[in-house]
């Protein structure tokens, strides 16, 4: 009777660990929310696994020579397009193979890569946040994440709610071996040109506000991007643009129908991608005057292009961070996004090698040259299921410069066009001036 007792008990509890482990993986809780562990605790977590060592093999392309590619071989180029021609689309993973590599969340981490750049005192000194609006593609994200994670930033994942049950439980697997990383519990369906777009960014910039770790600079990105600069590069721009913010701007009056707007605001059409300071952050959320502008722009076109971008350009709010200068300046250089726009563009020879969607260079093999040189911190958009290579060989790069920076010898990097460009020289540096 006692033994039938005992096994029954044995039972009872193991259900429980794997109900429990199964909550964690479903609803991405932190360990330490489970164990009810503190902030400091969290830190710790973090000092330990910056400072945890592992060599991992850089990503290498086996059907091209990407070192050529990244330097404009032609007869390399003509390779790669061939070879894609006749290969089409490669296979990606699916939830079975999350489920079983994050059955051990240390030898995820560590084995994964996503411990793979050492972490220095500045880069700790200068936490970053960001948030990934995806929807497709699990492997894409999971790469674009591995690239842009460090233990002591923190991220917030938004997933498309139409996307598929295996891509959302996918990203759960992986969010939930990773502590600061958190996917929005009740995600929206995002449709391009909609409200939900900026509603998707909005959500996760809340998300990541109360968060206890304060970090200095947000940065959005979509699951067709990756980076062009380490986090220790990134952390070197930043620092150089003293409380600026990189978003696109210029005043636009295809909103006049929707005339007047609150506080008597200036609109002003930008882009969806955006680098802003904690502050900048902080009016956006909180401000009553960012909050009757947010309700405003619902039932206009595309208004994640114009929230952002005129919270940036009108000087009378004292926005920190903002533009002072001339809004419609064509010299103002931005530097948030490497995006090639083909509006009127007949012949995309050494403009983009990929193809148009939306007006957009989807990128190919001949885009990655002029890329890799270029002053901007993401490249946006690839389309994995069109040229993987062009993908493929930037992440090449992209590891190979990490491994530079591991070993100590890091490549070069010209900060004079970010401390020199308009939107540090012209940015505004004083108090909120309206807020209520």
């Amino acid at each position: 009777m006692l033994r039938k007792a005992f096994v029954l008990l044995v039972a009872i509890v193991s259900l429980c660990v794997v109900l429990l482990l199964f909550a964690v993986k479903k609803n991405n809780l932190f360990p330490f929310d489970i164990l009810g562990k503190k902030t400091q605790e969290q830190n710790e977590w973090t000092k330990n696994f910056v400072h945890t060592k592992r060599t991992v093999p850089i990503p290498k392309v086996d059907a091209v020579n990407c070192t050529k590619i990244w330097r404009n071989d032609e007869q390399e180029l003509r390779a790669a397009h061939d070879y894609q021609q006749s290969h089409g689309r490669q296979p990606t993973k699916n939830v079975r193979h999350y489920l079983q590599e994050t059955a051990n969340c240390t030898s995820y981490l560590l084995n994964g890569g996503f411990l793979s750049a050492s972490v220095d005192e500045n880069e700790l000194s200068f936490p970053l946040a960001f948030s990934l609006i995806v929807h497709s593609n699990v492997e894409q994200v999971e790469r674009l994440l591995r690239a842009v994670y460090c233990p002591h930033n923190v991220y917030c994942i938004h997933p498309d709610n139409k996307s598929s049950d295996d891509f959302h439980s996918s990203l759960r697997f992986i969010a939930g071996c990773l502590p600061n990383v958190n996917i929005v519990e009740r995600p929206l369906s995002v449709e391009w040109g909609k409200y939900s777009v900026l509603q998707a960014d909005v959500e996760c910039m809340r998300l990541l506000w109360r968060h206890p770790r304060k970090w200095r600079y947000f940065i959005n990105l979509t699951g067709q991007e990756f980076p062009l600069k380490t986090n220790k590069e990134i952390v070197r721009i930043l620092q150089t643009f003293q409380g600026a913010n990189d978003i696109a701007g210029k005043f636009d009056s295809r909103w006049r129908r929707f005339l007047p707007t609150p506080y008597n605001l200036s609109v002003s059409k930008g882009s969806v991608h955006i680098v802003a300071s904690r502050e900048y952050v902080d009016f956006v959320i909180n401000s009553r005057v960012a909050r009757d502008f947010y309700k405003w722009v619902a039932p206009t076109h595309i208004p994640d292009e114009t929230f952002f971008s005129t919270m940036n350009y009108n000087p009378q709010l004292g926005v920190p961070g903002s533009h002072t200068g001339d809004v419609d300046n064509k010299t103002r250089r931005h530097f948030q996004r490497y995006k090639v726009w083909l509006y009127g563009v007949k012949n995309y020879t050494g403009v983009c090698d990929g193809k148009a969607v939306r007006n957009i260079c989807h990128f190919g093999v001949g885009d990655v040259p002029r890329m890799v040189v270029s002053p901007h911190l993401f490249a946006n958009k690839f389309s994995y299921d069109y040229m993987p290579l062009a993908y493929d060989c930037v992440e090449e790069w992209y590891w190979h410069k990490v491994h530079l920076e591991n070993v100590g010898q890091a490549p070069a990097l010209n900060l004079t066009p970010y401390q020199m460009s308009t939107i540090v020289t012209k940015r505004y540096n004083g108090p909120v001036k309206i807020w209520e």
